[in-house]
């Protein structure tokens, strides 16, 4: 059931059935979300997280990124091609 729900917050629900050979690069990334998203983290590391989607995938990441953050969980995102994706941070380190 959790499982479904994490599928279903990543817009892919219609696809659990299927095995990771039939999906996208793109789905496959965000089945990655999906099943850190099931195990509740303390600490959510992403490399990269939106790097294979397109631009409404993407959007959507990030907004499921923004909602995890809370005084109880970090999340901590690595990102090389977009510095525009700053500004929805709680803080930036740059190396």
């Amino acid at each position: 059931e959790r499982g479904l729900r994490a599928l279903e917050a990543v817009g892919l629900t219609e696809r659990a059935a299927h095995y990771p050979r039939q999906l996208s690069g793109g789905e496959q990334q965000r089945v990655a979300l999906a099943r850190s998203l099931v195990t509740d983290p303390i600490i959510v590391l992403a490399d990269e997280p939106t790097g294979a989607l397109d631009s409404r995938n993407a959007e959507n990441v990030m907004e499921i990124f923004e909602s995890l953050r809370s005084p109880e969980r970090a999340v901590v995102l690595v990102r090389r091609a977009d510095p525009g994706g700053s500004r929805r941070s709680g803080g930036t380190a740059r190396l």
